[in-house]
């Protein structure tokens, strides 16, 4: 089986969406657990949100981390959150990983059986460091970047942190 790391970042307002994820996944896989995962906490997710999203997350992969975000900075919205978190995951997955992650926001729901094992193996197969989609403006003038949903190279910390610090 080819190595990829699912995070899966939650907060409160997606708690639902993450539950039902996770039960499709266990649907998708055969109800059996496959795959490697790590849950990304936001800081307003209470214990027994955690405790639910948890149980459903160990019967849908083989083995489940779980990462509680600190607030640092003062983020002003919720993209400079989302970046904050970003940017501790990134830096999380490089000090304790070495397989590349895919970001899974629990509203990007995977469609077909043997989802891990074919995404792990595009990446594997791709020459780049990141797969993704790229973001552009609506006239198609200006690449803004990678969305986040995406696959990074598990030194992804060191290479995007200075875009995630701003």
């Amino acid at each position: 089986m080819n190595k990829l790391v699912i995070v899966l970042p939650t907060c409160m307002d997606d708690s639902p969406l993450t539950e039902k994820l996770l039960e499709w996944i266990y649907h998708l896989n055969g109800k059996q657990a496959k795959g490697h995962l790590l849950l990304a906490w936001a800081a307003d997710v209470h214990a027994e949100m955690r405790t639910k999203i948890r149980i459903c997350a160990d019967l849908a992969f083989e083995s489940v981390a779980e990462l509680a975000m600190t607030q640092s900075g003062n983020p002003q919205n919720k993209i400079e959150q989302i970046n904050l978190t970003f940017r501790q995951v990134a830096k999380y997955v490089q000090a304790n990983y070495r397989w590349p992650w895919l970001w899974l926001d629990p509203d990007a729901v995977p469609l077909k059986p043997e989802w891990i094992d074919y995404l792990a193996t595009v990446y594997d197969t791709q020459p780049h460091r990141y797969c993704g989609s790229i973001m552009g403006t609506t006239d198609g003038s200006k690449l803004l970047g990678m969305a986040r949903v995406g696959m990074y190279h598990p030194a992804a910390f060191s290479d995007l942190d200075q875009f995630c610090s701003n």
